[in-house]
């Protein structure tokens, strides 16, 4: 298979995966954040905003290196 044959195969569950976390991270920031107090809310919402970044980068990764064929 080639990139071109494989992005239309992976749009969907790229676009419900889109769609489902317009829905959660809302809920979950408003959870995580709720007990944080006002005078370290700055703080709080770097650390969280620092968690997610590293995780989304850590998942690409992840993914990357199992979806792409290794390269000799």
């Amino acid at each position: 298979m080639t990139t071109a044959t494989d992005a239309p195969r992976l749009a969907p569950g790229v676009g419900i995966t889109g769609f489902g976390q317009g829905f959660v991270m809302p809920s979950l920031i408003r959870v995580l954040l709720s007990e944080v107090p006002v005078s370290v809310a700055g703080a709080g919402s770097g650390v969280f905003t620092t968690t997610r970044q590293l995780s989304l980068a850590v998942g690409v990764a992840a993914f990357g290196s199992r979806a792409l064929p290794a390269r000799t």
